[in-house]
């Protein structure tokens, strides 16, 4: 939840070193750093495109999904969700910050995603369900969404690589002219 100051670091390294330009690449809680990285970082300016395998495009969404498929109380996950996201609780997290949850539900706040952004994901994903995937893409005119077929969680290079290949480098160039 707060990777993306380090990605932001990483830039200021490249940018030192001559980058003008930054295309970021994600897997899974690595999409969902990628996304808070667009719109947190001071060098957000610099990012080209993103493209993402598998993402945490929605941590309520996921959130929910899970404790229904692990038989928690709905309740005992909203327990959760409410610790994390209050800063009277972070005695018991160890945050030094709360975490801004409603943030991290990208199909959302579809409207805030500025740049070009593929999205690459397995319909058959059952640790990151694709649905809140697919669901940005049909809400973000900047979202492109590719879905694959037996793969499971970022596995989608793995089952196909040749597609996975022809996806982002059909895709990369044109979105970065």
């Amino acid at each position: 939840f707060t990777e993306w100051a380090d990605v932001d670091i990483a830039i200021d390294y490249a940018r030192e070193h001559g980058v003008e330009d930054v295309v970021l690449f994600g897997w899974s809680m690595g999409g969902a750093i990628c996304l808070q990285t667009m719109r947190r970082a001071r060098n957000r300016r610099l990012i080209r495109a993103m493209v993402l395998d598998g993402p945490a495009a929605d941590w309520l969404d996921l959130m929910q999904y899970h404790t229904r498929i692990n038989k928690i109380p709905l309740r005992l996950g909203a327990l959760g969700v409410s610790m994390i996201s209050q800063p009277a609780l972070n005695i018991f997290t160890g945050l030094q910050e709360p975490i801004e949850m409603d943030t991290l539900s990208w199909t959302k706040h579809a409207g805030d995603i500025t740049v070009p952004t593929l999205i690459l994901h397995s319909m058959d994903d059952t640790f990151v369900p694709a649905y809140s995937s697919q669901k940005l893409a049909e809400r973000s005119p900047l979202v492109d969404f590719v879905p694959f077929e037996g793969a499971t969680h970022t596995r989608e290079w793995n089952v196909d690589p040749r597609r996975w290949f022809d996806a982002v480098t059909s895709w990369l160039p044109a979105h970065l002219s």
